[in-house]
């Protein structure tokens, strides 16, 4: 905007210039006998039509040229037509218009702003399966952007410039695989970027997807997070009476309850679900959500006391009293299912699978305050990214679970379906698991393996048994 006020400034400071070819070797300029009365030549960037009226000696022909080739001039009578095409650039431009009758002139400035373009709409769309219009609204002035779908989207999704909103026009999605593309929008190489997911439930239900992460209980040797990265693979099914679920012999999960978001294609996963039973061994096998930050505050908890009790900081009743109360608070984790976690599904760009990140909930922070309060922890938030099955067996009176101790602990959960057309075996997934930034060691193996070695001995935690 500075720009267009200097300009202006400029060209006033330039405005009606006047000049005569007679005597131009003399001191001085004799004024003009051309002259303006009023002009109209400051405009924003669409097209418009303006004008000058000037004077000029009786008899004289008047003519009207333009140094730029985006404006035409025509001399009518005693205007001059200004017709100025739309300025498709951000950047604003300026001409002069000369008005020359006989040996005299005189130069008017025109200035004309930048184009404009801001779109207006939603820059994320999900919808069925079925034919579908979307409208993508815009304010424009000058502008010429150009829209375009992926190419790999053009057989199914066309669109179309209206005068404020574009129209895309996409087709039923047959093809039984969740569906995603990216419509583009550049003004000038100002880029909007617009992504589209076509899918629902029966896209995902039926498919093998793998469950990936790094599993804490792979290795209890391991010394890194790379160690420990495993690719289980399970299924999402649906049963008679309409629950969806995950199946996951690998991971222990023969059920892990699902619920979906037609509006977001989104699953959610909660804790406190019993996901197997092992009849061999009379176990039950349920799944609870963690925070890996504080999984590990806890890991050190438990070996600092068992440092404590080892130097003679702590008696033999206040270690026993520890032990069997960490069984209690690692079965509230499966005792409660008001934790969460879910991932909203999507297309990967470069290899075309479907896939989806398990993240936090949003519905954890009250076991951060139930932490802080019973162990002094430092952390702030809970941060859900590990989904855990944990291993209970039933009480002497048959009335209760008690706490075993965790089969599985998949640390950034991620669901991986791998379509017929994705350009990539199941064997490249691997290469998708980045080891987090944020983690510069897995808690110590020793920690580990002492943690429950010793906790196994005091089992106190008893949940009723859910079948």
């Amino acid at each position: 905007m500075k720009k267009i006020i200097y300009l202006a400034l400029a060209l006033t400071a330039a405005t009606f210039t006047a000049c005569s070819d007679d005597n131009a070797g003399e001191q001085y300029l004799k004024q003009s006998t051309v002259g303006v009365v009023g002009s109209n030549l400051s405009f924003d960037a669409a097209a418009h039509r303006g004008g000058v009226k000037f004077t000029a000696p009786a008899g004289q022909t008047a003519t009207a040229i333009v140094n730029a080739s985006w404006v035409k001039a025509e001399v009518k009578d005693d205007s001059v037509i200004v017709n100025l095409d739309n300025n498709p650039y951000l950047e604003s431009r300026s001409a002069m218009l000369t008005i020359k009758s006989g040996a005299d002139s005189t130069n008017v400035p025109i200035a004309q702003q930048g184009c404009v373009f801001n779109y207006q709409g939603a820059t994320k769309f999900v919808v069925a399966d079925k034919d579908t219009t979307l409208s993508l609204p815009f304010e424009l002035v000058g502008a010429e952007p150009q829209a375009t779908v992926d190419a790999a989207a053009a057989d199914y999704a066309t669109i179309t410039k209206g005068d404020n909103a574009y129209k895309l026009d996409i087709k039923a999605n047959k093809t039984g695989e969740m569906r995603q593309f990216n419509v583009t929008i550049d003004n000038q190489n100002v880029i909007t970027t617009i992504v589209v997911k076509q899918g629902q439930l029966s896209d995902f239900v039926g498919k093998v997807f793998y469950l990936m992460g790094y599993d804490l209980q792979k290795d209890p040797t391991a010394a890194t997070l790379d160690e420990l990265a495993v690719q289980y693979q399970g299924a999402i099914k649906k049963d008679a009476k309409g629950n969806v679920y995950f199946y996951c012999p690998k991971a222990y999960i023969a059920k892990l309850p699902l619920s979906f978001d037609q509006k977001t294609l989104t699953f959610t996963v909660t804790s406190g679900n019993m996901v197997n039973y092992i009849k061999e061994y009379g176990a039950y096998l349920m799944n609870s959500i963690w925070s890996y930050d504080l999984y590990g505050f806890l890991n050190e908890y438990t070996y600092e006391m068992y440092t404590k009790h080892k130097n003679g900081e702590i008696s033999d009743k206040e270690y026993q009293e520890f032990q069997a109360s960490m069984p209690t608070v690692f079965a509230a984790f499966d005792y409660t299912n008001k934790m969460s976690m879910k991932g909203e599904m999507a297309v990967n760009a470069k290899y075309g699978y479907v896939l989806t990140s398990l993240k936090d909930g949003g519905t954890n922070d009250f076991m951060v305050q139930a932490m802080q309060k019973a162990f002094g922890y430092t952390g702030t938030a809970f941060n859900a990214d590990m989904l855990c099955v944990d291993l209970l067996t039933p009480s002497a009176d048959g009335k209760s679970l008690e706490f075993g101790q965790p089969v599985a602990q998949i640390y950034l959960p991620t669901l991986v379906h791998v379509p017929a057309k994705a350009t990539a075996g199941a064997k490249a997934l691997r290469s998708m698991l980045l080891t987090p930034n944020h983690v510069s060691a897995i808690p110590k193996a020793n920690v580990m393996s002492r943690l429950w070695k010793t906790l196994r001995k005091h089992s106190g935690a008893k949940i009723a048994v859910r079948k």
